[in-house]
């Protein structure tokens, strides 16, 4: 199989995450015949675009302002954010409703979207910062996967990548004596540039990463692929790695 190292920028990365997850077969069916809730987030708004788009129906949605929480610099003030989750019944979008105001209606058949802020590759695991004391959205995820075993995927860059254990990492940050965000774990199906390399046909590794002047975090991966498959993706990172939009 031919052998090609390709670099794919933090927001290349997210784009790339968000087409793959619309393709994939499980969401597909949730989205059609179910429900689909998209957490807001910035990986998350990636996915909520491309879903929106493949009902038809996306007016109204800011995917700047898709987000409950961002680490940005000093120099960028907050703007509008957007009000709720997105929610996908059978199909449409209905819209205004977080995942708070219908965690207790969700089946085992639906879909959950919640990014997250740390993650590990071996073993698969995702940990998110918490800001509410009551726990935030993160505890309606909880409720969705102890109570009704819904099904939880986590779109995260692996710029998101921590060295460690994820529990020891939130033992500390929950301590007594910390001070700032707490951490909760999140259960689910982790879901990076690998998986959605994944999903074209490519089996991808990280080789390095690095970058400056707006890819900062951005990563080289060996992809082993078939022609098509590697021609498929390039084309893809080439489209996605246009300028971000700035989250608000």
């Amino acid at each position: 199989m031919p052998k090609e190292l390709i670099f794919i920028s933090p927001i290349a990365g997210k784009r790339l995450i968000g087409r793959a997850l619309a393709s994939d077969p499980e969401v597909r069916a949730a989205l059609n015949g179910h429900t689909v809730v998209v957490t807001a987030g910035t990986t998350d708004s990636f996915a909520a675009k491309e879903l929106l788009a493949l009902i038809g129906d996306s007016d109204g949605f800011d995917l700047p302002g898709f987000h409950r929480g961002v680490a940005s610099p000093s120099w960028n003030k907050a703007g509008k954010i957007f009000p709720g989750d997105v929610v996908i019944r059978n199909g449409k979008w209905d819209r205004g409703v977080a995942i708070a105001d219908i965690a207790a209606e969700l089946t085992a058949k639906d879909i959950v979207f919640k990014g997250a802020n740390a993650i590990t590759l071996s073993p698969p695991s995702a940990a998110v910062l918490v800001g509410n004391p009551a726990g935030g959205t993160v505890m309606s995820v909880l409720r969705c996967v102890i109570g009704a075993r819904v099904r939880i995927l986590i779109p995260a860059g692996v710029e998101k990548l921590v060295p460690g254990n994820l529990y020891d990492i939130m033992l500390k940050i929950n301590s007594p004596d910390m001070t700032g965000p707490r951490m909760s774990p999140v259960p689910g199906r982790l879901y990076t540039e690998l998986e959605a390399l994944a999903s074209f046909g490519i089996c991808a590794e990280i080789a390095a990463s690095g970058g400056v002047n707006g890819v900062e975090g951005g990563c080289w991966f060996i992809c082993e692929g078939d022609d098509d498959a590697l021609g498929t993706v390039k084309a893809l990172v080439e489209e996605f790695s246009s300028p971000a939009p700035t989250f608000s």
